[in-house]
């Protein structure tokens, strides 16, 4: 305790000492420079024609073609409810798809729920999730246009580190490619 030991931290002395270039340092967690760099290089190696292929398949429906889109993910893509999460919730993430796409096209789609709760995407991607194959497997014989991914939850609080969480995104993405789909990924429900 003396006079000038105590330095105010406000907005703009912590907006400054995040953009430092060590600023990634401040946040639990963050990844680092090496990682932002690998991410830089991974989304210039990932740009595709994703929107437009999506697109397509927008217009295929409203012309009245069919789409099959495989939901794969955790608890919240298979809709574990909040007070039992043994409990689906008839209310999940695709069937909410499949009405919408109703809604808006007709019934001239299948929504294919995959989730799995309490599974990572690692384990997705490896088979270990108890579906009884790898994704890839999954993506040679699947015959959907559209795959969604929910996971993150469970890869973050499994001690998985960002940067195996990055190699594990841009795996699920180059699979789904590789097959001829569109990926897209989602985020939790609230």
């Amino acid at each position: 305790i003396s006079a000038g030991a105590w330095v105010p931290l406000h907005d703009v002395s912590l907006r400054e000492e995040l953009v430092a270039p060590t600023g990634y340092t401040l946040v639990g967690g963050a990844a680092s420079a090496d990682s932002v760099s690998a991410v830089s290089a991974d989304v210039a190696k990932l740009k595709y024609p994703t929107f437009r292929k999506a697109s397509y398949y927008a217009r295929q429906l409203a012309a009245g073609s069919s789409l099959v889109i495989d939901c794969h993910g955790d608890s919240t893509m298979w809709g574990a409810t909040t007070a039992n999460v043994a409990v689906q919730d008839p209310n999940n993430q695709p069937t909410v798809l499949s009405a919408t796409l109703t809604n808006l096209y007709g019934s001239l789609h299948t929504v294919n729920n995959r989730g799995i709760s309490g599974t990572t995407m690692a384990q997705m991607l490896a088979g270990t999730d108890g579906s009884g194959s790898t994704f890839e497997a999954k993506m040679a014989t699947s015959s959907a246009q559209i795959v969604y991914c929910n996971h993150c939850i469970n890869d973050s609080q499994l001690a998985n580190s960002i940067e195996q969480y990055r190699l594990d995104v841009v795996t699920f993405v180059e699979t789904v490619r590789k097959y001829g789909k569109v990926p897209i990924l989602v985020t939790p429900n609230l």
